[in-house]
């Protein structure tokens, strides 16, 4: 099963509660106010912001993969770099 397509945009819509909605206006999520009504926010953005964090990853360790001076010429720290990216798309796309 795939993510719901982005961008994804968040607002308070229903309930008092942040919630963070797909293109076709349909739920992703609500961030609930509570105590620090500041961390929701920034959670709820953050959220909101994950496919095109996750597309802008993407982009990046491809990028730096196809750089033969960093990937294939031993710049160990551009490696790992790949690597955790590489291991965070994984965390984000696979169950």
């Amino acid at each position: 099963m795939s993510a719901t397509p982005g961008p994804w945009e968040f607002g308070v819509f229903r309930n008092g509660a942040l919630e963070v909605r797909g293109q076709g206006r349909e739920a992703i999520c609500e961030v609930w106010l509570r105590a620090d009504p500041k961390r929701e926010d920034a959670n709820a953005r953050l959220i909101a912001a994950s496919p095109e964090l996750l597309e802008a990853l993407l982009d990046c360790a491809d990028y730096l993969d196809c750089i033969p001076e960093t990937a294939a010429a031993g710049d160990d720290d551009a490696r790992k770099l790949v690597k955790q990216a590489r291991a965070v798309i994984r965390k984000a796309t696979q169950p």
